[in-house]
């Protein structure tokens, strides 16, 4: 009983440590998009402290503006009612969507300089 307990630990230790892993390279311009969605001050703190720990490219930096239309779409598929975790009435209907998109361009304008 004790070793199928502590091999089942294992695994699940396993697979944690794996996510971990594997999250930090791919996934961390989406980490601060949020940061940035409130306020282009902050966002160059989070980046003076970010590197003071580990590099963070013009690559990364762009791809944060991307992250930031791409993190909505979660919202607003959960606002529209159409995501597993959306409950009770749908906060955005069919009609919103031309002014989702209009301030996706808008901030994509705003913030994407290539």
């Amino acid at each position: 009983m004790l070793t199928t307990n502590l091999t089942g630990l294992m695994h699940e230790f396993y697979a944690v440590f794996r996510e971990i892993l594997s999250a930090g390279e791919c996934w961390r311009s989406i980490e601060p998009h949020g940061v940035l969605r409130s306020s282009k001050e902050y966002f160059e703190a989070w980046l003076d402290g970010y590197r003071s720990v580990r590099p963070f490219n013009g690559h990364d930096e762009k791809a944060v503006v991307a992250f930031s239309i791409i993190g909505d779409l979660r919202v607003v598929a959960w606002k529209l009612g159409v995501a597993r975790s959306s409950r009770g009435k749908p906060i955005l209907g069919i009609s919103d969507l031309p002014g989702v998109v209009d301030k996706w361009l808008d901030w994509e304008r705003k913030n994407m300089c290539f």
